[in-house]
């Protein structure tokens, strides 16, 4: 290792996604309207709990759900862990404090995410 160039974490850090996740969750949630959860950390997995009798809607732009770049967690459901690196997802849909997201945190900062864009995004 150079001591010019002290090893530091970055989105390329495959290090930082080789070892389990910090874990962190945030439960009992609103998605009745669009509700932003943004993350201390990048992700390097996320997983939704869905215990509403409706559809949430899951997107990574603020209008993602409107433009048709989501994926559904079906009423009554989880679903599988996601390996996404992210440090914020858009929920919408459900009831009042039936969701639940819990990701896998790496040690990258959430300023060195870059903004997701384009197709199937935004």
């Amino acid at each position: 290792m150079s001591i010019k160039q002290p090893y530091s974490t970055s989105l390329r850090s495959v290090g930082a996604y080789q070892v389990s996740g910090r874990p962190w969750v945030a439960g009992n949630l609103d998605v009745t309207s669009s509700q932003k959860i943004q993350f201390p950390f990048v992700t390097r997995w996320i997983s939704i709990a869905n215990t509403s009798g409706t559809a949430v809607k899951l997107s990574f732009s603020s209008g993602g759900a409107a433009a048709d770049a989501y994926f559904e967690i079906p009423a009554n459901s989880i679903s599988d862990r996601l390996e996404v690196k992210c440090s914020e997802i858009w929920l919408i849909g459900g009831a009042t404090g039936k969701t639940s997201v819990m990701a896998g945190l790496t040690n990258i900062p959430r300023d060195q995410m870059y903004t997701l864009t384009g197709d199937g995004i935004s």
